[in-house]
């Protein structure tokens, strides 16, 4: 670890004077290494996972570890003392100068110099220097499932000094982020001879407990004194003094020898582990934790160099995955007006980071997995790592219920336990896992994922699912999901009803019912009808792939009757102008994004305006076409486009909960930026690349100068209202929706390479390209493809495959398109080289 540290900060040195940093001072040290100083308002942080097992490091010096809804670490932030820190020790005369190595639990008296937060792909580092000693901690998540720390001190003076590593570990162990009175009376800590041992146990029912246990091994470099506890009272010094004004560490040792805490106490590992260092000398503590059971009894001891070689072994695996053969590679070039493509390029390695973990996780960024938000994600990383996501996609299935519908938010239990979920009815849930699937087989070609059974869930009232002992193939799951949404068309217009809400969650009143005994009205969605429509037509091919060709007819015919209805029901009309409404309340008895809503107000929205586009629908009415984008320019705003112009107020209650959030915040009138993203993907559909430009630069966390979230990442939402001293903040960076969308974006927008359920690949890059020079390599159907764009200066669009050049269609909008039949191409190796 010596060498590692003096590398990152050579590094540091160097980039330092000629990184252009983003918002926070934040800087890219390489394509995948950010470097991350600390930061008044906001934070930054990177996820460390294996197998669902995942540790969220936070630049601030926050640490959270959890698996799908079982909280190891539970979330600490804004001050609030953490559940695990670490901190370093100066001797000066006869006390200990103490230092936060992470950045939490700071003493106001020495909060320590030149202080970073490295993330790598394979491990968050910590480094801050306190009287010319450098303290650093390492953490990262292994291929073993366990999560591992590194403590490391390094005597930079020129004399010899007494210095000490120092760990506390609060951990949860129960399912849930939050403590109770009642949480120590369950949770124990012991000590063993070289560490710590968690137990807590779970009374879910009379009949179901569950033991949760957890061992921590320490290893130390060099002969060391160690003093422990297990006692969170004893490491602060009082059960109401805060870590940060331990006397213990100011002192170097505890002042009672507790061996097991558990009951009256909250349970915590404390280590100190102090050492003489001479001039130029270092040593570190090796931390291992590990979730014990029964095939797993107990924390196997650390080798020497045994963490460097899981450090090795991940970066070789992270090398293979984003770099390797078969790795999906975007970049941009030479700009005539100059213009530095290096942080977009370094920035879209970091998005594939996003999409992969918010595909593949076991748990969202704040706890339950969301069933559109996984099968949104699984579908951006199909583009890379599809044969992983073929197993997330039969996990996702399985929460379905019989009847075709899926909760909208589900957990993996640990044991037979019922799972925690949100059964709440959003319409759409069961509409992107169509959408995904269909993606899935027009990428990979693979039929034989339908013929796979998997089972079924049953709702269990707010918040379980029952697993059912009924298991069917994918295929049928998808017939049954779309049953469902088809059977929830309200036969008055013929448009889908919305239910609980669609996927703006926030508009959730639009099924309310006045009739006590219906949990739901009749109030329609658009954005969700038109989704339907887009279902149908996957549907369709994936029933021909199939070959079920009376599936296939019973879509074709299905999306005919409701283009018709959604086009005579969902699209008004006032004097000349016309309107996509956003969708209307029970009896159509008020409407959202109408000429006139529900509180009086002339009003548009963004989603139902890009889902006319996406689903196909403009097709079927191009005259709506400068409606779309005169809506578009009164969202428009500082960052981009907002979800809805203008904003709700409480007197337009009867729309839902969204009146309840501020005006310029989420979805009441900010930019949220899967909404925004949408809109951007329809213009590039429209033909419209200028604008689409505008409005990605605005989407960009990495042309902010200002972020609240990781500017690495894509946010959920940008918001602005003076009125409250907001302008630029995002929720959160939710690792979940824009992320995917931005990366498809570019795969099929603005590289245009579109596959499709078959042997047809569909090239329609956008008319006017980002960069004079551009590049992308992806493996779809089993080939690789190498595709390149070149701005020769205006001789014309010509798109080549393998040297030849394609005969050329023109869609509707105008955009310029070659397919090739894929079968009729030798080899695995594709070129298709785009000029203009």
């Amino acid at each position: 670890m010596n060498q590692e540290i003096i590398t990152l900060l050579e590094r540091l040195k160097t980039k330092s004077q000629t990184a252009r940093p983003l918002a926070g001072g934040v800087f890219y040290l390489d394509d995948e290494t950010v470097a991350c100083p600390p930061r008044v308002y906001g934070d930054s942080r990177y996820p460390y996972c294996h197998d669902g097992l995942t540790l969220w490091a936070y630049a601030s010096g926050y640490i959270t570890m959890s698996e799908s809804s079982f909280f190891v670490f539970p979330p600490a932030s804004e001050g609030k003392e953490p559940f695990l820190a670490f901190f370093g020790g100066v001797k000066q005369a006869g006390t200990y100068q103490q230092v936060s190595i992470t950045g939490v639990a700071k003493s106001r008296r020495n909060e320590g110099e030149n202080r970073w937060t490295i993330f790598t792909p394979e491990a968050a580092y910590y480094i801050v220097e306190q009287n010319q000693v450098l303290f650093a901690a390492r953490v990262f998540t292994s291929a073993k499932k366990d999560v591992d720390f590194t403590l490391y001190a390094w005597n930079r003076a020129p004399k010899k000094q007494e210095v000490y590593l120092s760990s506390f570990m609060d951990a949860l162990m129960m399912h849930g982020t939050g403590e109770s009175e009642e949480t120590k009376w369950f949770k124990s800590c012991r000590l063993t001879s070289n560490g710590f041992t968690f137990e807590g146990v779970e009374d879910l029912s009379r009949e179901i407990h569950l033991h949760n246990k957890m061992g921590i091994a320490r290893r130390v470099s060099k002969q060391a004194q160690i003093v422990s506890t297990t006692s969170r009272a004893v490491f602060a010094g009082g059960s109401q003094t805060p870590i940060e004004f331990s006397e213990a560490l100011a002192q170097g040792r505890f002042i009672k020898d507790k061996k097991i805490t558990v009951f009256s106490d909250t349970a915590a590992a404390g280590d100190i582990v102090e050492a003489g260092l001479r001039s130029g000398e270092s040593f570190s503590v090796d931390y291992r934790l590990s979730l014990l059971e029964d095939k797993r009894p107990e924390v196997a001891s650390i080798r020497p160099g045994e963490f460097d070689e899981e450090i090795a072994q991940l970066t070789a695996a992270d090398h293979q995955l984003y770099f390797g053969p078969n790795s999906l590679k975007m970049s941009f070039f030479d700009k005539e007006d100059g213009q530095d493509f290096s942080q977009l390029n370094s920035f879209i390695v970091s998005l594939l980071h996003q999409v992969d973990y918010g595909a593949l996780a076991k748990n969202s960024s704040v706890s339950l997995l969301g069933v559109r938000d996984v099968a949104q994600m699984l579908e951006g990383a199909l583009l890379f790592d599809a044969s992983a996501c073929r197993s997330k996609i039969l996990e996702v299935l399985s929460f379905e219920t019989e009847e075709g519908r899926f909760p909208r938010q589900y957990s993996l239990p640990k044991a037979d336990e019922d799972p925690l979920s949100d059964n709440r009815n959003f319409i759409d849930q069961g509409q992107w896992m169509i959408s995904l699937l269909h993606s899935y087989l027009a990428v990979s070609d693979d039929l034989s994922l339908f013929k796979e059974e998997t089972g079924f869930y049953a709702i269990q009232g707010f918040n379980h699912l029952h697993k059912s002992a009924f298991r069917s193939n994918i295929y049928d799951h998808l017939k049954r999901a779309l049953s469902y949404l088809l059977n929830n068309i309200d036969p008055a217009t013929g448009c889908l009803k919305t239910l609980y809400g669609d996927w703006n969650d926030a508009v959730d009143g639009l099924g309310v019912s006045t009739d006590p005994k219906q949990p739901f009205g009749n109030g329609v969605s658009a954005m969700a009808s038109f989704h339907l429509y887009k279902n149908l037509l996957e549907m369709a091919d994936i029933a021909k792939a199939m070959n079920d060709p009376l599936m296939e007819s019973q879509c074709h015919e299905a999306s005919a009757r409701l283009a018709k209805a959604v086009c005579e029901h969902l699209i008004v009309s006032q004097g000349k102008e016309k309107r996509i409404l956003h969708g209307w309340g029970e009896n159509q008895s008020f409407y959202v994004g109408s000429f006139h809503d529900v509180d009086g107000q002339d009003r548009v929205g963004a989603a139902s305006n890009a889902y006319f586009v996406i689903s196909g629908l403009l097709e079927q009415e191009p005259a709506m076409k400068p409606y779309i984008l005169e809506a578009y320019a009164r969202l428009d705003s500082t960052y981009g486009i907002k979800t809805f112009t203008p904003f709700f107020d409480k007197d337009a209650a009867k729309v839902g909960r969204i009146v309840n959030l501020p005006k310029g915040t989420a979805e009441n009138g900010a930019v949220y930026l899967h909404a925004a993203l949408f809109a951007i993907k329809s213009l590039f559909m429209m033909n419209a690349p200028m604008l689409a430009y505008q409005q990605l630069r605005k989407a960009l966390p990495i042309t902010h100068s200002f972020l609240t979230t990781s500017p690495f990442v894509m946010p959920n939402s940008y918001i602005e209202n003076p009125d409250i001293d907001v302008n630029g903040e995002s929720m959160n960076d939710w690792f979940t929706g824009s992320s995917n969308t931005l990366l498809k974006l570019g795969v099929h927008d603005l590289f245009g390479v579109q596959p499709q359920v078959g042997p047809i690949l569909r090239i329609k890059p956008t008319s006017l390209f980002l960069s004079n020079d551009a590049y992308l390599e992806v493996t779809l159907k089993g080939k690789r493809i190498a595709y390149e764009y070149h701005n020769l200066g205006g001789l014309g669009r010509e798109i080549a495959l393998n040297g030849r050049p394609l005969p050329l269609s023109k869609d509707a909008n105008g955009l310029l398109y070659a397919e090739i039949d894929l079968r009729a191409v030798y080899g695995n190796h594709i070129s298709i080289v785009i000029t203009d």
